[in-house]
């Protein structure tokens, strides 16, 4: 009798730990490795208090405000008015340091799509030379790959394939309408 209990035991025994460690499936889930695409820059025109606040991973801050110049240092304080700096190599060298680059996608993010700030980059950078721009809302890049994006790395300085005579017309004539203002209509 002992000889059946034990054999009985035995036999439950391999049954319940076949029936209990049995793992379920393993789940495949086909991604791409390079989530990260090294071609796509984001750049956040919202205040510094709001990027501080909360950013995409790999997004760089981008202020009108450390672009512009002060027209007349020496002038009294209420007459003192900021431009754009008229030396566009200094910008396109401070643009590369945050990773952008001609042939690159740049994601501007606003607060908005249309937001004044992502309207004011897309028209400076399109003067750049840089034409693969596209605007977001924070909410819409949140859905792009889930938020996560590359750093964006350090480039190399572009130079201009404008003439001079066309870039000083730009500095000179527009900037102060469609970088440092924005007025709708003439800055398309």
């Amino acid at each position: 009798m002992d000889f059946a209990k034990h054999n009985t035991f035995l036999f439950i025994s391999v049954i319940l730990i076949f029936v209990g460690c049995k793992q379920a499936p393993t789940k495949v889930i086909e991604q791409n490795v390079d989530i990260f695409e090294k071609n796509i820059v984001l750049l956040d025109t919202r205040s510094d208090l709001e990027f501080t606040s909360f950013h995409i991973q790999g997004a760089q801050n981008l202020l009108t405000e450390d672009f512009l110049i002060l027209k007349n240092p020496l002038a009294k304080v209420q007459n003192k008015k900021r431009i754009l700096d008229p030396d566009l190599n200094q910008t396109i060298r401070r643009l590369a340091l945050k990773g952008v680059k001609p042939d690159f996608k740049i994601y501007l993010i606003g607060d908005s799509k249309n937001s004044v700030n992502n309207k004011k980059w897309r028209w400076l950078l399109s003067y750049l030379e840089i034409s693969d721009v596209s605007l977001f809302s924070m909410s819409e890049i949140k859905k792009i790959k889930n938020g996560r994006f590359a750093d964006a790395e350090k480039q190399i300085p572009w130079i201009l394939k404008s003439s001079v005579e066309y870039q000083n017309e730009f500095i000179l004539k527009k900037a102060p309408t469609c970088f440092v203002g924005w007025d709708e209509k003439n800055c398309k």
